[in-house]
């Protein structure tokens, strides 16, 4: 089995899960509630941890933390895939990427579409 070795697989793997959990709900919003994220997607890569290698987490602080994931909801909402429309930031609101299937084509071909709703049937964001 491939890894995930780059960050831009890491992020389009993670754009992947959200986009199945949000499939077929009329609510598009998460939490923006920093701690509550990074201990969501922790526990997601200590239930999965061949998939998420390549996220890492500092655990000597209050909280799971992770500069990648930090990272890669910066680039989504500069991209545009998420944005922070309320003023307190306490929702995030995933708009999606049409082009997904491609850029999951190029950089994650082993993930199935199975394993992305298994992943996103996990969130509790």
């Amino acid at each position: 089995m491939e890894t995930i070795a780059t960050y831009q697989q890491l992020s389009v793997f993670i754009e992947g899960i959200l986009d199945k959990y949000f499939s077929g709900k009329d609510l598009r919003e998460f939490t923006g509630n920093h701690e509550q994220l990074h201990r969501c997607f922790y526990e997601l890569k200590q239930q999965h941890p061949k998939y998420f290698q390549r996220l890492t987490f500092d655990v000597n602080s209050n909280y799971p933390y992770s500069k990648d994931l930090d990272s890669i909801l910066q680039d989504f909402q500069i991209c545009g895939i998420i944005n922070k429309l309320n003023p307190t930031f306490k929702t995030i609101i995933f708009n999606g990427d049409d082009d997904l299937s491609a850029r999951k084509e190029k950089r994650i071909p082993f993930v199935n579409e199975d394993e992305l709703i298994a992943f996103a049937t996990e969130l509790t964001i």
